[in-house]
């Protein structure tokens, strides 16, 4: 069962919520001699970064990361902490290069540049060089982008949703402010941030 806004304090509630609404249904589809199973659940990613000059250089980080399936959503502010939940979730759906989990990103190739390093990629379809609209790692998680396929920016895609009513925030995030993982973060902040991976799979 879909259920739109659901927030998980850890990756230990996402995956007990998931067991308790499973099993979960895969697709086959027929590529060359093989067939290849795809777990048949929306699921998203998305991250918000900072940028700073620090005199000449410019810098940046990541300051938190969202990920959600099925309507259910978590966050954390370290890739650390988003390698643990993507091995998790990896055990969890039993994933392999033939048994893959698609995972929805707005603007795949921004997110590409920051996760490309944390991940062996065993293929990467773009239209142009370092703009991925798909990317399948060796655990099986193949990370599509969603704003091609929709063919519109986040904001749009929430105010077009027919069956499921969650909109992208605005308003609650000041751009302007310095973040780093350890800053603090608040409820409208947060809130700002998982509507984005809500609207998504949505």
């Amino acid at each position: 069962m879909f259920k739109v806004g659901t927030w998980c304090k850890s990756i230990e509630d996402l995956l007990d919520t998931l067991k308790a609404n499973g099993p979960w249904n895969t697709v086959s589809l027929r590529k060359g001699n093989r067939y290849i199973k795809y777990v048949n659940l929306p699921v998203a990613f998305d991250i918000e970064t900072s940028s700073f000059y620090n005199g000449d250089e410019k810098h940046a980080c990541m300051y938190i990361w969202q990920f959600g399936i099925n309507g259910y959503a978590i966050h954390g502010r370290t890739w650390d902490e988003f390698l643990v939940v993507m091995a998790e979730v990896r055990d969890f759906f039993m994933l392999s290069e033939t048994r893959r989990l698609p995972i929805y990103v707005h603007n795949l190739p921004y997110e590409f540049g920051w996760i490309k390093g944390l991940f062996n990629w065993i293929a990467i379809f773009a239209r142009e060089e370092r703009k991925p609209l798909r990317a399948l790692t060796t655990e099986g998680f193949e990370f599509r982008d969603s704003l091609i396929l929709a063919g519109a920016k986040l904001a749009t895609v929430g105010k077009n949703l027919t069956k499921y009513k969650v909109q992208k925030l605005s308003g609650d995030l000041d751009y302007s402010l310095i973040r780093t993982p350890i800053t603090p973060i608040t409820q409208n902040e947060l809130g700002y941030s998982l509507n984005d991976v809500l609207v998504v799979m949505a």
